[in-house]
Order: structure tokens, then sequence, then C-alpha cells
């Protein structure tokens, strides 16, 4: 079973055994103290990379399995977190809230208008324009006045699809989605309900495989400036 850190972080930790603990005894493949297998042959990468292919215990390619990611949070402080609002100084400014990727572009846009002063705040539901959950990663939450920007805060989304195998049961995670050692990250709990403190993403990411309804969770230690890969039989 995956053993929670003592400390501060106890209670986040637990909260997140107890939903792992749930996924067991409902029945899932639960995977989560064991490091898969690194091929030694892994290429040199810019950064992180996660790859690898799914197959039965036959070795016929499982396709379409969607894969969800999870991130180790360590906990860095408790000081208050990064606030979610902007205030407008200049009354009339035109200001645009845009949800962009941390080494990517923009994926999404809460708000265009001008605005006559005072505080204005967005909050990003994690969701694409399409309504779909967005894939895990570190995102930030971007005020921008006349096209150039005055204030972010960085939101990570976790536990989300974030890729899915090919006709060969491939897969790839690439470094966009592995923010790993990103720092101080606010995490809350459900509907923003508690703040857990600020949190630094640890090196090991919890990988879920959805099959039919079962979910196979195991863990890996991802190598900076290597790819990380490995095969994956689901029986």
């Amino acid at each position: 079973m995956c053993v929670p850190q003592q400390g501060p972080t106890f209670a986040l930790n637990i909260f997140r055994f107890l939903i792992y603990s749930a996924v067991a005894a409902a029945g899932f493949l639960l995977g989560c103290e064991r490091d898969l297998p690194i091929d030694p042959s892994s290429r040199e990468v810019e950064g992180y990379l996660i790859e690898g292919r799914v197959t039965n215990r036959f070795g016929i390619p499982l396709t379409n399995i969607d894969i969800r990611l999870d991130f180790d949070l360590i906990l860095v402080d408790q000081n208050d977190p990064a606030p979610r609002y902007y205030i407008v100084r200049n009354p009339g400014e035109f200001v645009t809230v845009v949800v962009q990727e941390d080494r990517g572009g923009t994926v999404r846009t809460l708000a265009s208008n001008n605005y006559p002063g005072g505080r204005i705040e967005y909050a990003w539901d994690e969701k694409l324009p399409g309504g779909e959950l967005a894939p895990s990663g570190l995102y930030h939450v971007r005020y921008l006045v006349n096209g150039q920007p005055r204030y972010s805060y960085p939101v990570l989304v976790t536990n989300t699809v974030t890729a899915r195998t090919n006709a060969e049961g491939l897969f790839v995670i690439p470094d966009r989605r592995l923010p790993i050692g990103y720092e101080p990250v606010p995490v809350y709990g459900s509907n923003n309900s508690f703040f857990y403190g600020n949190h630094r993403v640890g090196t090991r990411v919890f990988l879920g495989f959805l099959l039919g309804g079962r979910t196979r969770v195991l863990s890996v230690h991802p190598s900076k400036n290597r790819a990380t890969r490995f095969d994956v039989i689901i029986n």
C-alpha cells in the first residue's frame, strides 16, 4: 500500500491514500508501491518524457486505453496562497483573462472586457472550451492588460486523462505535462473547501491505466533528460 508521509502534509496524504485504497477495495488493480522497469537503452531528451506500450498477457496491444496522470506533492509551507484576483488600477483598462500551459499556448479564455476599476477575480474550473477536463499538468491563469501580462497564478491539474494508447498500444507523456520540481503550487480540497498549503511537485508520478471499468495504478520515477520507457501488461 502507499504509505502517507508524516508531518504537516499528513492530512493531505491520508486523503490521497484513502482514494487509492477505495480504488483497491472496489476490485481495481493497484500497484502504487512498485516502480516500473526502466529500459536501459532510453534515449536522451530535454526535461522529462514518459513513454511505453500497453498489452494484454498474450502480447496483443491494447488500443485506446486512457491513462490518468497524478503527482506526488510535498509540502513547502502553509503561507497564504497566491491570490486569484487582479486589481484594475486605471478605469477602462481592457483586461483579458486566459489559461495557459506552463510551457505551451493558451487553452482557454475566461474573460475579455473593459473594466471600470477595482478588483476582478476569475477562477478556472480546469475544463477546456469543449467542457472536457484538461490533461494533468501545470497551468497559469493570466491577466493581460492591453495584451501585456500583468499578473498570474498557478493551477496544477491532477488525476485527469493525459494520454491514450494508439493502434500499437503505445503512449507518450511529454515534458510539458510533467512539472516535476515546480513550486509553490497551492493545493485545495474539493470545491476549494480547504487549503492544504503550498506544495512542490515531487519526483514520483502515478499512472492510472483504465480498462473496462478497472484501473491499474503504477508509480514511476522519471529520469531528467532521459526518456523513461517501459511495458505495461494488463490481464
